[in-house]
């Protein structure tokens, strides 16, 4: 529900912003995992002190920025790609993520965990049971299908991107060679 409130909020703000549908997401789908991994972390582990909203908000800051870091280096080694750069950004962390980003996505969260998921639990624990686990794992099947399929799909870019640079290297050796040999004519004919 948060990576769809999440995704939602990115795309219209950068939409509006670039006067065209942007999609903000890595996947396909409508999520941002970021913006559903945070506060579902910080609603797991500081749910009891949600109505300390100070000690919340700061732990959130913490929380996402690590999550952010995690996620992003995690980002890099599996996909060979920067999701997102921080790095002309004060205070930054590797690029990976700033100060000012934590605050907004920590200040957030503790709203989240504070006011706004006790109103989201009771309407999910309104619903069924059964219909709630055959949602949850048709939602995380078509998740998984999706990360798999989007995984994939930039492995195969890379090596797309590796086989061109290869064939580049290969062009460029084969046209300075020629090049070479019109040079040393030149220069034997003078």
């Amino acid at each position: 529900i948060y990576a769809l409130a999440g995704w939602l909020c990115e795309t219209v703000i950068y939409s509006i912003k670039h006067r065209k549908l942007v999609n903000r997401g890595l996947l396909t789908g409508p999520i941002m995992v970021l913006y559903g991994l945070i506060p579902v972390i910080g609603i797991f582990f500081l749910e009891p002190y949600k109505n300390d909203f100070m000690f919340t908000a700061f732990s959130m800051c913490i929380v996402s920025g690590v999550t952010e870091t995690i996620l992003c280096l995690a980002s890099d080694k599996i996909l060979h790609a920067k999701l997102w750069d921080y790095s002309k950004n004060k205070l930054n962390i590797l690029g990976y993520t700033c100060l000012s980003s934590m605050v907004i996505k920590g200040l957030i969260s503790a709203v989240v965990i504070k006011w706004i998921h006790p109103h989201t639990a009771r309407a999910i624990n309104a619903i069924p049971f059964y219909i709630r686990i055959t949602v949850l794992i048709i939602l995380l099947l078509l998740f998984v299908c999706d990360f798999l399929f989007t995984v994939i799909g930039v492995h195969g870019i890379i090596r797309e991107n590796k086989q061109m640079r290869s064939m580049s290297k290969h062009i460029a050796k084969f046209y300075n060679r020629g090049k070479t040999k019109r040079s040393v004519k030149r220069l034997k004919k003078h």
